[in-house]
């Protein structure tokens, strides 16, 4: 693992995968820690390779973390990458993404909209489990499959719009995908 001034971080096979963010306190470094900080931008190229994932737990339990830049360029969201992240009110997924693993947003229960890439395939289990404060998200066509309770105890959650679709063909979506949340299914030919 290597750290270039605010990230740790790895070399994957292709690219770069975000670790954690460097804290400073007295010249002890953390990868994770409860902080106050409230912005996160997330570079799109570190020792000149793109930045294409980002990490499991990279920003785990980050409570005050309410503001992130995901650049384009990132392919994978691991899993538990911004779990508890209560403060985080908004996410802009670029389109790059196209794979958000296991509880990658669980328990972000003050995120109130996501937007989700338009090249994503895959929404694992408990992807945005818990995140209370959501009212709507639009599930792009390029999603062949959600995983276990994905949505899970989003109570505010009234509307799943699903786009360029008249029905659930061509998608695996698991049976119980969206348990403890009654948002309306639509359709968006």
């Amino acid at each position: 693992m290597s750290l270039n001034s605010k990230f740790f971080y790895k070399e994957n096979e292709n690219g770069i995968t975000i670790t954690g963010y460097k804290f400073c306190n007295g010249g002890i470094s953390w990868n994770y820690y409860y902080s106050i900080l409230s912005h996160i931008d997330i570079p799109n190229i570190i020792d000149g390779k793109i930045v294409n994932s980002i990490g499991n737990s990279a920003f785990s339990g980050l409570k005050w973390l309410s503001n992130v830049t995901i650049p384009n360029g990132v392919i994978t969201i691991e899993q538990y990458a911004f779990y508890n992240c209560s403060s985080l009110c908004y996410i802009d997924i670029p389109n790059s993404v196209t794979y958000i693993d296991n509880c990658s947003f669980n328990g972000c229960t003050r995120l109130k909209k996501i937007n989700l890439s338009q090249s994503l395939t895959f929404i694992g289990k408990h992807t945005f489990s818990n995140c209370s404060a959501i009212n709507q998200i639009i599930i792009p066509k390029s999603v062949i499959e959600i995983g276990n309770l994905a949505f899970f105890n989003c109570k505010n959650l009234k509307k799943i719009i699903f786009k360029n679709r008249k029905n659930l063909d061509n998608i695996k979506i698991a049976e119980n995908w969206k348990d403890n949340c009654n948002a309306e299914i639509i359709f968006e030919p």
